[in-house]
């Protein structure tokens, strides 16, 4: 008998004595994974109600049947025999166990071939004229739109000044730029989501997005005519020209490349050449420049100041002359050469000269990166890592002398700490937005919810994927898409543009859906929980949302239905006067006098003893114009969006953003108290005013939303009454 026979009658004799399935699933060993489907049929086999036979056909048959099962267990060693009708004739119960395992059988194809959706990419954002070659097309080239499935074995081109991006199952992907030929060799994946992607590149540039691998079985493979890429979660582009020289550039992480028997692995910011005919040559970091060509009087021609070298082996397109602006790509050689591998005439734009390299020295005015030197003043921009050792980019201009001045030194990976434990969640898990604007802008929070003061999150990048479309899906853009870092605790507001076509023809109900997630972090990169699903509703053919599409469905406003009448007065015996005398400018005159039908004596009299003098004023926000002379402006859209989404005023939003606080957070700590556990008259049991008073006095979110959502609100009254020490009496102010 088999390990794995073992185990399934092991598993089967447990759902017998009715443990259950989930149990039995939690502790299969991860080596036996594929006797799951076998359990599940057998789950529900068990629960099917069965037919039951008669008593003679059961006294008669049992012994036969027993016979045949036991015969059948010999070769098996699986007692599904138990899971059949205890009456069935033994030719029928021979019948239904080879029916049984041909499901079985049917049901372990399917899991094993993995979803549908696995084996084909979404095409999307196309501009242009886009092309596709496939047995759906009848294999002729025709016109493609966006939202097609493309599966494996399918061509793609684009023509001049065209271009289309391809999202895999797993998030990954693939935009092609103009003039650009494709073959999707093979297309696969698991229910892990696991992809394995072969791509066949004879010409043109694509651009790589790859969602990094969590195991071995994650494959992502370019072939061209001088050299396979491999890559596991990285940044990159691979241009082919027409003679199939391969030019293979690496934004982030790090790409494999082989040829015949060479190997080379190419790092963040580094380039490579081939040939088809030739080897891989030596990796060196990169340079990219838009700006002026100029012939000058020297050999070489340069470009805004720069001087480049050009060599037989350099492709220009366009034919640019002097005064054109062109775009270059280059690498530069340990002879400290810059070598031009591509001139291509562009469209005038701002002028930028950028190169990749290690800072090997930092001085007080100057910093070496490779063999280059490069001047700092006040205005020079770092980000956050740059340090010896550091890969960078370096965004620089040429001055009047040659050299180069630095405007921003920016890290390129952000080193990994194996100690940190972030934990980037998106509070709200599920948004439902209506509307019938062919552009959607929808608002998001991003936090990090980990408590430890080294937790922060480095080098993160968003991804999203399309869950439901017909088409209608232009484009899809995240802003920001990549953070370098966020703090333990800190937040991040994403905005996620939608862009739809034919959107406003639509009937009412119609519903398309994408998925966001957190596709990259570098610190704990096999943590990727944080997601966010966004489905967009139409309401084209009922009354739209005035201003935009960003409304979410307005929640339900519960009207009181019982007013209470206090039975008792309270008569001060001391009058405080207030220090100031605010007159109303506008006098109010009452339209309707009210005569109460009833007359209620009041039972008792409390006369206080002591007279409280308040220690500190708090002054809200209450009107518009307050909130003017704090903002300068009338309305903000998404203190509409928070206000709508969580039935409160405009007002009582914009009063918190005043008083400090972001919109992020001002959403963060509504949608916290919202999971707060509620009253008997269903209000949240921790208000969002408890929240920002711990938020204001050094509270991290994490700790915040912990004890609000394990219901501890104990704990947070005695959080708020630390947050003031000597001043326990303050806690009486704080609103639940």
């Amino acid at each position: 008998m088999s390990s794995a026979e073992d185990i399934l009658q092991k598993y089967i004799d447990a759902l017998e004595q009715g443990v259950s399935l989930d149990l039995i699933l939690a502790e299969l060993p991860e080596e036996h994974k594929d006797i799951e489907p076998l359990l599940r049929l057998a789950a529900v086999l068990r629960e099917t109600e069965q037919p039951q036979p008669s008593p003679e056909h059961i006294r008669t048959d049992k012994m036969a049947l027993l016979e045949e099962a036991k015969s059948f267990r010999k070769t098996t060693r699986v007692s599904l025999s138990r899971f059949l009708l205890p009456g069935l004739p033994s030719l029928a119960g021979v019948l239904a166990l080879v029916f049984i395992f041909a499901i079985i059988s049917f049901s372990a194809l399917i899991f094993l071939q993995g979803p549908q959706a696995a084996h084909a990419a979404t095409l999307t954002g196309i501009n242009g004229l886009v092309e596709v070659y496939s047995q759906r097309t009848g294999n002729t080239w025709r016109m493609v739109e966006g939202g097609d499935q493309i599966g494996e074995g399918a061509k793609i081109r684009t023509d001049a000044s065209s271009s289309a991006t391809l999202i895999f199952y797993d998030g990954s992907r693939l935009v092609l730029d103009s003039n650009t030929s494709i073959y999707l060799a093979n297309v696969d994946g698991n229910w892990n989501r696991e992809m394995q992607v072969t791509i066949d590149q004879p010409s043109g540039k694509t651009y790589h997005n790859v969602v990094p691998r969590t195991s071995k079985s994650g494959l992502y493979v370019i072939n061209t005519p001088s050299a396979t890429a491999s890559a596991k979660g990285t940044k990159f582009v691979v241009g082919v020209e027409e003679n199939g020289r391969t030019r293979i550039s690496v934004r982030s992480g790090a790409v494999r490349l082989s040829k015949n028997s060479t190997a080379i692995e190419l790092q963040a910011g580094q380039a490579l050449t081939a040939t088809p005919e030739g080897n891989l040559e030596n990796p060196a970091y990169q340079f990219t420049i838009h700006g002026l060509f100029d012939l000058n009087d020297s050999e070489e021609p340069s470009v805004s100041g720069m001087e480049i070298e050009v060599s037989e082996k350099t492709s220009v397109s366009g034919n640019p002359t002097e005064g054109d602006y062109v775009d270059v790509e280059g690498r530069i050689l340990d002879t400290g050469e810059w070598v031009a591998d591509e001139i291509e005439l562009a469209d005038q734009d701002e002028i930028q000269l950028t190169f990749s390299g290690v800072i090997n020295n930092i001085g007080e005015t100057t910093w070496q990166v490779g063999d280059s030197m490069v001047e700092i003043d006040e205005n020079t921009q770092f980000s956050d890592g740059v340090d010896v050792g550091t890969v960078v980019d370096v965004t620089f201009s040429v001055q009047e002398d040659g050299s180069h001045l630095a405007k921003e030194i920016e890290a390129i990976e952000v080193p990994p700490n194996p100690t940190a434990l972030p934990s980037l969640v998106f509070p709200v898990e599920e948004m439902v937005i209506p509307g019938c604007d062919p552009e959607f802008t929808v608002a998001a929070t991003l936090i990090n919810e980990a408590t430890g003061e080294n937790d922060f999150a480095s080098g993160v990048e968003l991804g999203y994927t399309i869950e439901k479309d017909d088409g209608y899906i232009n484009s899809v853009v995240l802003e920001p898409s990549s953070l370098a870092q966020i703090a333990p605790g800190g937040i991040v507001d994403i905005s996620v543009h939608f862009n739809l076509s034919d959107w406003t023809e639509t009937n009412e109900g119609t519903e398309i859906k994408i998925r966001v997630f957190v596709a990259e972090e570098t610190n704990r990169p096999d943590h990727l929980n944080g997601q966010l699903t966004i489905t967009l509703v139409s309401t084209c053919e009922g009354e739209p949302y005035p201003g935009g599409t960003e409304e979410p469905f307005p929640t339900e406003t519960t009207t009181p239905t019982e007013t209470i009448t206090p039975t008792e007065t309270i008569t001060p015996t001391e009058t405080i006067a207030p220090t100031e005398t605010i007159a109303p400018t506008e006098s109010i005159t009452p339209t309707e006098t009210i005569t109460p039908t009833e007359s209620i004596t009041p039972t008792e009299t409390i006369t206080p003893t002591e007279s409280i003098t308040p220690t500190e004023t708090i002054t809200a926000i209450e009107n518009i114009s307050s909130i003017d002379s704090c903002t300068g402006v009338d309305h903000y859209p998404t203190a509409v969006r928070i206000s709508r989404i969580y039935n409160v005023s405009e007002d009582e939003i914009m009063g918190w953003f005043c008083d400090g606080f972001g919109f992020g957070e001002i959403d963060l700590a509504y949608s916290i108290s919202l999971q707060s556990t509620k009253t008997n008259t269903g209000v949240p049991s921790t208000g969002v005013a408890v929240i920002f008073k711990l938020r204001r006095n050094g509270v991290n979110w994490g700790d915040i939303k912990n004890m609000v959502e394990s219901g501890s609100v104990k704990n947070v009254k005695e959080k708020a009454k630390t947050a003031f020490p000597n001043k326990a009496e303050k806690t009486k102010e704080i609103k639940e």
